[in-house]
Parts: C-alpha cells; structure tokens; sequence
C-alpha cells in the first residue's frame, strides 16, 4: 500500500507541481507523525509483553533471570569441545562429552565467588559420542556404534573402566551418528540413530545396517529391542518422568520441518529408510513397504490417492509431459496425460 501512494503521488508531482510543494509537506509531516507513533506502539507493545513475560501477580516480582541463567563457560586453551552431551552430576560437577569422543568433568561450573571453572578429561578415545547420563556412580554415553558406560572406580575424576553396554551395527557412512542415552523409570536406557546416504538421489535416506532410522530400548545388562522406526536425524532425545519417551526430529527428506514427537513402542514417525528392517521377528512396527508413496510429490496431494488404496502405480509425475518416466519411478506405468489429479488403484 506504501508503494502504491508513492507511485500516486509521484503521477500527480508531474500535472500539479505547484501544489506539489505543499503536499509534500505536509505528507513529510505526516509520515514523520506515523513513523513516531509506530515506534511508540512497538516500544510499548515490547515493554508490556517483556514485563508480562518475566513478572506476573503470583511471583511477586520475581523475574525469569532468578529462575534461567545462562552462563558461558571458558574453555581451557588449546581445547576444542564441540559438545554432544551435558550430565549434572551430585556432587555439583558437570560432565560433557564432546563429538571428538571426550568426556570431561568441570568443577565449579557455576563460577562462584568469582573463581574460574576446572576441567579435568574424564575419558578419551571414543568416536562421535553425542550423549551423556549419569546414573549410580557412572556415566553413559552413545558412541556412533555403540553404548559405554564409564566408570571412575577411585575417585580421581579419570574414567578407569570403559564398559561396552550394547553394540549396534553400522555401515561406515558418515552420517550415521547415534544418540543418547536417555533412562526411563525402570533403568533402561533409550538411544536412537541417525540414517544414513549415498543414493544417487544424494537427498534420499537410507538404512545401510539394522535398526538406523529407530529408536532402541537397552537394558543395563546389554538386552537390545527395537521399539519405533521412521527417525531420520533424531538428535535429542527425552523421557519424563511417567517414562514417555520425546524426540527432536531433523528437517529432510520426508520431514518437512524440524519437531519434536511423543514415541510409542511400534510407531512410525515419517522417514521410511528403516522400515527396510520392519520384516525382521523382533520389530514392533507392521508396516508394508509397498504402501509407502514415494510420489516426490508434496505430501497433501500424496494423501488425496486415500488410505488403503495402491497408489505406487500412478501418481502424478512430476514432469510437464505428464507421463512417469521409469528411471526415476521404476515400476509405474504410463497413464492418460489429461488426467491433472492422482489416480486410484485397488
């Protein structure tokens, strides 16, 4: 609409030049006055919300800062953590594990009286471990093939045990990273796994060894069984207190957006690279591949074919002819080029 009084204005400069002088004027003043008044509305609006935000009538004054504080760290020289996992610990110590397969355990992290934090390597020597949980004197951290528990059996703050709880097989791809844990109520632990790639459709996800793409349930005594699929980077994850398990999921093929989920055992989240171990015994998931519409084409129009119908065979091509080309959709068949809507097939 601005641009468009603009554009009025200047049309009416070109008949009207004398009075032109006058109008500008006062259109000067007057968009001066508005610009004023929007600030003052913003400034007020901001002030109102910020204040609505950190102070209400039942905590009496008290702001979001008694109850969130964000304190950064320094890091010791020469140290690079890239941290994948925090775990506070009781006796008031954090530990972080770092993807360059670190652990380390920082005193005073909450920088009191002044004085710096202290770091001190807990463990060493492990690969990519985005992860980390304390529980009954050891942490435990996933590693891109596997669940450790570390164990510091003298009190030194220096990991002198390295125990393989459970180990999951993986293919070498370098996306295939592997998260958690995360214990529900009963001392299991959660833990999930990316996907990998490597198609010639460099976008398109896929499961190079089992169980990439799920969530798995381990026991401590190193039992694995796989509870949902459909993940494709699911890189956080969380179990409340009732033992409900939450993940965040990672935008991609078949993920639209970024999300985070509630997880039942059996679900199907979205990615459909995992459900190539859906036929093994011990998966929870019952899902035919064969209903799987891989139509690239966006999801809403994908869901018109109808649930129960087969419709790998003919939906909508993406190209101008209107004819599927087997190279990319192999199996589909030729149909009526006329035809401007996905097709049932029983």
């Amino acid at each position: 609409m601005y641009g468009n009084l603009m554009n009025t204005i200047l049309i009416h400069r070109i008949f009207n030049r004398p009075f032109e002088q006058s109008r500008m004027l006062m259109f000067t003043i007057l968009k001066s006055s508005f610009r004023f008044t929007l600030l003052s509305l913003i400034v007020l609006v901001f002030t109102t919300t910020l204040r609505a935000q950190q102070t209400t009538p039942e905590n009496d004054g008290a702001t979001q800062q008694n109850y969130y504080q964000i304190t950064t760290l320094p890091a010791p020289d020469g140290v690079v953590l890239e941290v994948g996992g925090l775990a506070l610990m009781p006796n008031g110590k954090l530990a972080a594990t770092t993807r360059r397969g670190e652990t380390w355990i920082i005193g005073n992290p909450e920088m009191k009286n002044g004085r710096p934090p202290t770091f001190t390597k807990f463990a060493e020597g492990m690969y990519e471990t985005l992860g980390l949980e304390y529980k009954n004197g050891s942490l435990y951290t996933a590693q891109r093939g596997e669940l450790t528990k570390l164990t510091d059996t003298n009190g030194d703050d220096i990991a002198d045990v390295y125990e393989r709880v459970y180990a999951w097989p993986i293919s070498g791809h370098y996306h295939e990273y592997s998260y958690g844990p995360a214990f529900l109520p009963n001392g299991n632990m959660v833990v999930t796994g990316n996907v990998a790639f490597g198609s010639r459709k460099w976008w398109e996800a896929q499961s190079h060894a089992p169980w990439r793409g799920w969530t798995m349930i381990i026991t401590p005594e190193g039992e694995m069984r796989p509870f949902a699929t459909g993940m494709r980077s699911p890189s956080g994850v969380m179990v409340n207190d009732e033992g409900d398990i939450f993940y965040t999921e990672n935008q991609g093929d078949w993920i639209g957006t970024g999300f985070i989920t509630h997880v039942e055992e059996g679900d199907f989240t979205g990615n459909p690279a995992g459900l190539k171990w859906a036929d093994r015994p011990e998966s929870p998931v019952k899902i035919d591949t064969n209903k799987i519409v891989d139509s690239e084409q966006p999801m809403f129009e994908t869901a018109e074919a109808g649930t129960g119908y087969e419709v790998a065979c003919c939906m909508d091509s993406p190209y101008s002819d209107g004819n599927f080309d087997n190279r990319y959709h192999p199996g589909y068949r030729r149909r009526d080029s006329a035809v401007q809507r996905p097709l049932l097939c029983s």
